[in-house]
């Protein structure tokens, strides 16, 4: 157990160098194509983006599935599945590109041209953006086996050099647009695409050189497909859904408010995956070994990882959205110099949702794990799909944007509860014993502190100038983290952190 979890620190680590780098050059990314686009432009680029991912529902699906089953066949230590698995995800994934593509040259093009609030003098340019998004969709879809297997081996480090390697030249991408004055939309689409296409070529030759042993056979394994296929077929309701009230809610909000609301809301979801990353980091080098656990029936470590991931994703969402949960409106104005209407909301509400999303994460790779996961994604699936119809109704009656994120809120909270239900049919988990050691513990070990900081920070610190106040949110930042680590692990889990800490300490000096 000892050397899982050491495997587990430090893949994390390379996983939050790269999280931390991408963070802020992912951030800054988005000021530059801000600034070169416009506000409307910006928002018709993003709201493109959201129909082709509409299609992208199936290659979410069959991405969770080739990582499980890649997962589960390490765990089991037989190599010769691996390779069928490989093989058979390589063809699903060609497949369901072909499949994608027909869909977004046929159903998808009408919608673009026919439904989408689009200024009449960037349609041309929509549709740009629109065919060179589809195709790099399609690179994307063919390359997921290949990141899949990075992943499952656990080569953290390389998955973290060449993530970096991308957004590095996404960075260059927006520097170069800021340099030319015409056609901004187009040539920003092109560039993209050719980054989508450098990604897919480093992840193949890696691939090809390090992993001799996983060899493509184009022949067909029927047994094998009708298992993958099971199960994607049901993780297809789940992710169906996700898009949907994702991808979804920005249609809504296109048709309701036009192209420039979609670009607040295309910023409120950078800070979001921003955040996100932190805890992302932690639960990708987590995840595979929650597989393994499960296909080792080794319950004893998978409850561990189950309660631990889940309170300590919790909890790193939450600490660095305290700067934003404060200061959102400083904060935006210092990144974009030009904040649009409702920005700040969104930000606040969307972090919100992803607080409870990271805590229920390792419930989801868990439920996954076991395969049997037919009634779970009906129900869930079910449950978030009301997102869009009952965002559609508030829009209807008048309320304001916000309200779609309210209404997301509000289910996500009751898919909690549900996602505990079938944590303990599946998992075996306690119920009772999670909401102990991982709601209960988690909310008391930052909220009270965070309290205090939100009276102190308003009524005491809110003459000091725009870095001052931004200090202040990391000291408070600090404090959390000290709180969290005093009553929000157990004695085991704190002497394992504090101990790697000095090892990291140590092996900087």
């Amino acid at each position: 157990m000892e050397t899982r979890s050491k495997r587990i620190a430090k893949n994390t680590l390379f996983l939050y160098i790269r999280t931390f780098i991408m963070m802020i050059v992912g951030l800054y990314t988005s000021r530059v194509v801000l600034n070169a686009l416009g506000i409307e432009d910006y928002g018709v680029y993003n709201v493109i983006g959201g129909v082709v991912g509409l299609f992208g529902f199936i290659n979410s699906s069959m991405s969770r599935s080739t990582q499980r089953f890649l997962n589960f066949e390490l765990g089991k230590k037989e190599n010769a599945d691996i390779n069928k698995v490989f093989s058979n995800s390589i063809i699903i994934h060609s497949t369901i590109a072909i499949v994608i593509l027909i869909l977004s040259e046929t159903i998808g093009l009408w919608f673009v041209i026919n439904k989408l609030v689009i200024p009449a003098n960037q349609v041309s340019a929509a549709l740009v953006i629109y065919q060179c998004t589809i195709l790099s969709a399609l690179l994307m879809i063919i390359g997921v086996p290949l990141t899949s297997l990075i992943i499952a081996y656990e080569k953290m480090n390389i998955f973290a050099y060449f993530s970096m390697v991308d957004v590095l030249l996404k960075l260059c991408v927006a520097f170069l647009i800021t340099y030319i004055s015409n056609d901004r939309l187009e040539i920003y689409a092109y560039l993209l695409l050719t980054v989508q296409a450098a990604s897919f070529l480093i992840y193949l030759v890696y691939c090809k050189k390090h992993f001799p042993n996983i060899r493509l056979t184009l022949k067909f394994n029927p047994r094998l497909f009708k298992q993958m296929f099971s199960f994607t077929s049901w993780t297809l309701i789940g992710e169906l859904a996700y898009i949907g009230f994702t991808q979804g809610i920005n249609i809504l909000l296109n048709l309701f408010f036009g192209p420039i609301i979609n670009t607040s809301r295309a910023i409120s979801v950078q800070v979001q995956n921003a955040v996100k990353q932190f805890a992302g980091g932690f639960q990708t080098a987590m995840n595979p070994q929650i597989v393994k656990s499960y296909s080792n029936h080794d319950q004893e470590y998978l409850n561990k990882l189950i309660f631990e991931g889940s309170r300590i994703s919790f909890f790193l969402v939450f600490i660095f959205s305290v700067p934003f949960f404060l200061e959102t409106n400083l904060i935006l104005t210092l990144w974009l110099k030009v904040v649009p209407e409702y920005c700040s909301s969104f930000v606040r509400l969307i972090l919100l949702i992803s607080i409870i999303d990271a805590m229920i994460t390792p419930l989801i790779i868990a439920a996954s794990a076991t395969g049997n996961i037919r009634n779970y994604q009906i129900v869930l699936g079910s449950l978030l799909l009301t997102i869009v119809p009952l965002s559609y109704i508030f829009l209807k009656l008048g309320y304001n944007p916000t309200s779609v994120l309210y209404v997301h809120l509000f289910v996500t909270l009751v898919t909690l509860f549900v996602r505990l239900y079938f944590a303990k049919k599946l998992n075996g988990i306690d119920i009772k014993k999670y909401f102990n050691n991982v709601i209960i513990k988690s909310f008391v070990a930052v909220f009270p502190a965070f309290i205090i900081i939100c009276l102190l920070h308003y009524y005491l610190f809110e003459n000091l100038n725009a870095f001052a106040r931004l200090g202040m949110t990391v000291l408070y930042m600090m404090i959390l983290a000290l709180t969290f680590l005093i009553w929000g692990l157990n004695a085991s889990e704190r002497n394992f952190v504090l101990s790697k800490l000095q090892h990291y300490r140590k092996s900087l000096l």
